[in-house]
């Protein structure tokens, strides 16, 4: 995961199930300008293809902004604590 979509996915995962506003998304990207979401709109679909198969989904606002429900929320939780968990029983 790049690390704009990290950041994108952190904004996400911080709201708690709230709508992050398309303009402060992207603020994340370094050439996405106030009025021009194109860019972002396509960072969240390179997203949303790699969490898929993690069977998470983010929720659209059209106009607004995006958002992740308590549900994939939790789902996102739990894949984040398996991953750590697994990192920490992986020698190096």
């Amino acid at each position: 995961m790049t690390r704009q979509a990290n950041d994108i996915l952190e904004a996400l995962v911080v709201a708690k199930g709230k709508i992050v506003k398309m303009s402060v998304l992207a603020k994340f990207l370094p050439r996405a300008k106030a009025k021009n979401f194109g860019s972002l709109k396509v960072a969240i679909c390179i997203l949303r293809k790699q969490l898929k198969p993690h069977g998470v989904r983010l929720h659209t606002q059209y106009g607004v902004g995006y958002g992740i429900d308590q549900y994939n929320y939790e789902k996102l939780m739990n894949l984040r604590l398996k991953g750590k968990n697994n990192a920490k029983n992986t020698p190096l």
